[in-house]
């Protein structure tokens, strides 16, 4: 079945339909990293796809490869913030005082 989703995954990067978002939670969420890996490529693949929280739990996901094709998809997406985040929302930006004071602590 994983097999299956990753070809499914692959042939996806090629088709122009608006029904292609759908298939994105479902193969960023597998259990298998390989399947993961190739909801994260068709990111890469097909940026204008790289919506909501997908990307952000692909930077995050458990195995170095996903993240790393993770990270390519946001760079294709142009979402920095998202890498910089690594896969969490982002933090809220201290002022330096604060950061200083936390550092001394």
């Amino acid at each position: 079945r994983a097999a299956e989703l990753v070809t499914v995954a692959r042939v996806a990067r090629h088709v122009d339909h608006p029904g292609v978002a759908r298939l994105l939670p479902p193969l960023a969420g597998h259990l298998r990293p390989e399947v993961r890996g190739a909801a994260a490529e068709l990111l890469r693949a097909r940026p204008e796809l790289a919506r909501g929280d997908l990307l952000e739990g692909l930077l995050g996901d458990p195995v170095p490869e996903v993240r790393r094709t993770a990270v390519r998809a946001a760079t294709a997406a142009k979402r920095p913030a998202a890498i910089l985040a690594g896969g969490q929302a982002p933090a809220r930006p201290t002022s330096c005082s604060a950061t200083a004071a936390a550092s001394r602590a």
